[in-house]
C-alpha cells in the first residue's frame, strides 16, 4: 500500500511500514517531504522527524 495512488492510503503505509520495512517507508516519505508546499508534504516531514528521534507511536489510543 505504500505505493497505493492515494496520497492518504500511501502516508498511512509508509507511517506504519518504517517499523518494519523502514527502507522502502522512508523513500516514499521522503519523496513525499520533496513535494512542494502542501499538506502530504508537512505531514511527511513530521513523520520522519517525530520517527528519527523515536518519539512516533502508532499505538496510542485515546483514553
Amino acid at each position: 500500500m505504500v505505493h497505493d495512488d492515494v496520497p492518504t492510503v500511501r502516508q498511512w503505509a509508509a507511517t506504519h511500514a518504517l517499523f518494519w520495512d523502514e527502507a522502502v517507508a522512508r523513500a516514499e516519505l521522503e519523496r513525499e517531504a520533496a513535494l512542494p508546499s502542501s499538506i502530504f508534504e508537512f505531514e511527511a516531514k513530521l513523520i520522519l522527524r517525530e520517527y528519527d528521534a523515536g518519539r512516533l507511536n502508532t499505538t496510542w489510543k485515546a483514553k
